[in-house]
């Protein structure tokens, strides 16, 4: 029996396999007759993401597709072998090149701010409160960084978060992030400031909070 973790790994799977051949694709409900297989291969992959809780889901399917070619099939087994997780490692070391204002952009920018919106009401703080506030003396926004619930595109229209970016220990931000940490941060900025559609839907987000 699948969880409803594992049930919406396997439609996005579906989702992800089915758009990057440009064809239609219908969302699974029932999971009753599932075949044997494919739920051995939801275990495996709802682990591998369960133990690096950083990886985003839709990017994890999306990854090798980006990196080898939409003309390549991958099936739901690749995705429980070590080359799925260099190929989303591969994939994100190269979102910097993204056009910022790709639906897909868009939609990992309203997570983020739909997450911050959350954490400033669980932790009862303002906007402006939230790039000193720290979790276990490492500051929270930087976790979330790391964590990929809050986008680098979000973090340039916060005020003082590049400030403190820059101020940070180099060497730890690199440990964390890779030794493009500050080219990477470059690439975003120079990409948001030259956006449209982004550039907007953060400042309009930011507004409401």
């Amino acid at each position: 029996m699948l969880s409803d973790f594992e049930e919406r790994l396997y439609n996005e799977y579906l989702r992800t396999s089915r758009q990057a051949k440009n064809l239609p694709y219908k969302l699974r409900k029932n999971f009753d007759n599932i075949p044997s297989d494919v739920l051995v291969y939801l275990k495996r992959i709802s682990n591998i993401l369960r133990k690096f809780p950083s990886i985003y889901i839709a990017d994890f399917f999306k990854a090798p597709y980006a990196i080898y070619g939409k003309e390549e099939y991958f099936d739901l087994k690749y995705f429980t072998s070590q080359k799925a997780i260099k190929a989303y490692t591969l994939y994100i070391q190269k979102e910097a090149d993204l056009d910022p204002d790709s639906e897909d952009m868009l939609l990992k920018v309203l997570e983020s701010l739909k997450f911050l919106k959350e954490f400033l009401t669980n932790n009862n703080i303002l906007l402006s409160q939230y790039v000193d506030h720290k979790t276990n003396e490492m500051k929270s926004f930087i976790l979330h960084w790391k964590e990929r619930k809050m986008h680098p595109y979000v973090l340039i229209e916060l005020p003082n978060a590049l400030n403190y970016i820059r101020r940070e220990d180099q060497e730890l931000l690199k440990f964390m992030f890779g030794e493009n940490v500050y080219e990477n941060i470059q690439l975003y900025t120079n990409r948001y400031f030259s956006s449209k559609k982004l550039k907007v839907l953060i400042k309009q987000g930011l507004k409401k909070l």
